[in-house]
């Protein structure tokens, strides 16, 4: 019996430490998942995030009210802005909206956010956001403020969310 003692106690380490891979595994996604359930909570209770969103959504209807779908950056520089009767700097406005969706891309990519809660709560918006200001995007990476990598990782998710369903 005292032969078999080490196969016995390596057999039993082997499975106490899958057990506590398992176990951390199912912990850190329990976590990640409670995350972005905070954080959907914060945008919106946030005053600061909803604000951003309202703005965006505002600024939307108002590029739309002149038919200016799909804008450049040109015509973002030259558009008149008001919001909360106070006007607004129309590319600050997109350029905030779209950081936050390239930290949320960045925060799924990195396994901080739960991409499946994300997209069952974001998915239409966050394509249709980078559809309806692709030209803002493509101009912003040949501008000298943006660069060629600019919202990479927001455009990847918007190109994988698109082929999928909910």
């Amino acid at each position: 019996m005292l032969a078999y003692a080490p196969l016995l106690i390596a057999v039993g380490s082997l499975i106490t430490a899958t057990m506590s891979f398992l176990s951390f595994r199912h912990t850190r996604h329990a976590a990640v998942r409670s995350e972005t359930v905070s954080l959907i909570m914060r945008m919106t209770s946030d005053a600061h995030v909803s604000g951003m969103l309202d703005r965006f959504r505002s600024l939307r209807l108002s590029l739309e009210a002149q038919d200016r779908a799909n804008p450049s950056l040109d015509v973002l520089r030259r558009h008149t802005f008001v919001w909360s009767a106070a006007p607004w700097d129309s590319t600050r406005v997109v350029k905030d909206m779209f950081n936050f969706y390239e930290a949320m891309a960045l925060g799924v990519s990195a396994g901080w956010l739960d991409e499946a809660i994300l997209k069952s709560y974001w998915r239409s918006s966050y394509v249709l956001d980078f559809d309806d200001f692709r030209q803002y995007v493509d101009d912003m990476r040949s501008d000298e403020l943006g660069g060629p990598k600019l919202y990479l990782a927001y455009e990847a998710l918007v190109q994988k969310w698109r082929g999928e369903s909910t």
